[in-house]
């Protein structure tokens, strides 16, 4: 199974790293909801298995494309740089 790493670039400089399914059918991928969204939507990066994030889509900036990567184990996924491995099933946050 692969993911396809994301950075959320926010207002003032914070950006959050997800990474998705590449098999998420493409009107559930984040960049298609984010296209989709109106100024005043939330959109949500997460998982019931891993943490949760609401983000004002009034708050980000843009969104940029990362790696595509090998999730070696479907209950574990380790990013690079990163020693503890994280629970995921189709989304991660970090």
């Amino acid at each position: 199974m692969y993911l396809q790493e994301f950075k959320i670039h926010l207002i003032g400089g914070h950006v959050l790293k997800a990474a998705e399914e590449i098999a998420i059918p493409a009107e559930h991928r984040l960049l298609n909801r984010f296209k989709k969204a109106k100024p005043e939507d939330i959109v949500s990066v997460g998982s019931e298995e891993t943490s949760q994030a609401y983000i004002p889509v009034r708050n980000i900036l843009y969104i940029s494309t990362g790696d595509v990567i090998r999730w070696w184990n479907t209950a574990t996924y380790m990013p690079s740089r990163q020693t503890t491995p994280i629970p995921v099933s189709c989304w991660a946050v970090w």
